[in-house]
């Protein structure tokens, strides 16, 4: 996961709405925390999900396996995205894939693939040794809808065109607000266009060095 520092000013860096302060801190009550942006890719394999009450106690709710299995126990059938994420390439075709704990990469296949189990998901998984496959990498897609530049995160086909789910990527929350984007947190703004709106669609192939 690639985190960057939130800060801005003078028209440079991440431009927020307050309380932001452009220091690369957030004010809380027990005093200054640091705040990044992260930006979007797949959780990593062992990452639970707690609910923090506001009495104080906390509620473990589901741990993601990797890829192939997804949050545990399952939560939702949503299948990884073709365009976001951590991949690698088996038998030349690239391939969802997360790095386990022990270094042994799982992949996860919409099609059959040799060796592979069906899993829960309705995806096709094989656990092999790293050096069986290229180095995984994590695929960072980015298109531009009019001036506004976005992630491509997830795409699908909705019965009657393609679209796709964007992440805002200009970091300026006055603009996304002025254009009417959905605002996911703080500083977080998405939309859902169809895919021939997108402009100067760009794909990067970042490899663990250039995280």
């Amino acid at each position: 996961m690639t985190f960057v520092s939130a800060t801005g000013q003078g028209g440079e860096g991440f431009q927020g709405l307050p309380p932001f302060t452009g220091t690369g801190f957030a004010p809380t009550a027990k005093g200054l925390v640091p705040l990044w942006w992260v930006e979007p890719t797949r959780v990593p394999p062992g990452s639970e999900l707690w609910r923090m009450h506001s009495r104080g106690h906390e509620e473990f709710l589901s741990v993601y396996a990797n890829v192939a299995s997804g949050w545990q126990p399952g939560q939702g059938e949503a299948l990884p995205s073709d365009v976001c994420g951590r991949f690698t390439r088996w038998e030349g075709m690239p391939v969802p894939a997360d790095t386990l704990d022990d270094g042994r990469i799982v992949l996860a296949s919409y099609t059959p693939i040799d060796g592979a189990k069906l899993t829960e998901r309705r995806l096709w998984a094989r656990i092999i040794d790293a050096n069986l496959v290229e180095s995984p990498y994590t695929l960072k897609l980015t298109a531009d809808v009019g001036e506004m530049p976005f992630q491509v995160v997830r795409r699908w086909n909705d019965g009657t065109r393609t679209v796709a789910r964007l992440v805002y990527i200009g970091r300026d929350a006055r603009r996304a607000e002025a254009a009417g984007l959905e605002r996911m947190d703080v500083g977080v703004y998405e939309t859902t266009v169809a895919v021939d709106q997108l402009k100067n669609l760009r794909g990067e192939e970042l490899i663990p060095s250039q995280l």
